[in-house]
């Protein structure tokens, strides 16, 4: 399911799949969709957040994992365990939320 694993580097201006698992047109609306909010974040004031609601898709989870520089590195053996967790309906919605820094990078998800 997810075969290719790579990363982005800082100098990277565009955000770019850690995977190949959607097709072209949700890959672009997604990392349309993270780049603006990313853009939308280096506005902010420190502590300032901006909370919002958003269904992962995996193209979408796809751009996320790209920018994780400095957590956890990927496991294969977690991504599956994680994909069959959701397929089972495991998840639910809580408090804790997905973070990127002012930068860009994931921070916490």
């Amino acid at each position: 399911m997810f075969e290719s694993l790579s990363r982005t580097h800082e100098h990277d201006k565009e955000v770019t799949p850690l995977f190949s698992a959607a097709n072209d047109k949700e890959t672009k609306r997604s990392a349309a969709w993270l780049a603006a909010r990313l853009e939308r974040s280096k506005h902010f004031r420190m502590g300032e957040l901006e909370p919002e609601t958003v269904t992962i898709t995996p193209s979408l989870a796809e751009l996320m994992l790209g920018k994780n520089t400095n957590n956890r590195a990927i496991s294969p053996r977690g991504v599956k365990q994680y994909a069959e967790s959701l397929r089972n309906g495991d998840w639910a919605l809580t408090h804790q939320g997905i973070a990127f820094s002012r930068s860009g990078e994931l921070v916490d998800g």
